[in-house]
């Protein structure tokens, strides 16, 4: 695939993780996610998508499942954000920690 074909597939996946409940759904939609960002297009394209989501709705595995295959700097800086949120559970909280400790 190339990188509009990424970026759009990018941006599906990361709009459909919202609508999305449960953790295993939510943790196989950033995988997939982190595969697809191989460069900045699809990245930024991903963290665009995944700032619309409430904090308080990120499953625990999100995190880590979003770091696991790639890791640009927009991946980084979003879970950085939800480290920092007083919205996330401490699960998410520590997973994110724990994947930025990967990277």
């Amino acid at each position: 695939l190339g990188t509009d074909e990424r970026t759009v597939l990018v941006r599906f996946l990361a709009a459909s993780i919202r609508q999305q409940r449960a953790p295993d759904s939510q943790r196989v939609i950033a995988d997939s996610i982190s595969g697809l960002c191989i460069g900045p297009a699809e990245a930024n394209t991903a963290v665009e998508e995944l700032r619309r989501m409430p904090h308080s709705m990120i499953a625990f595995a999100v995190p880590l499942a979003l770091l696991s295959r790639n890791n640009p700097a927009p991946l980084i800086t979003v879970v950085e954000e939800w480290r920092d949120s007083q919205e996330v559970s401490d699960l998410v909280r520590n997973a994110a920690v724990e994947a930025l400790q990967e990277v």
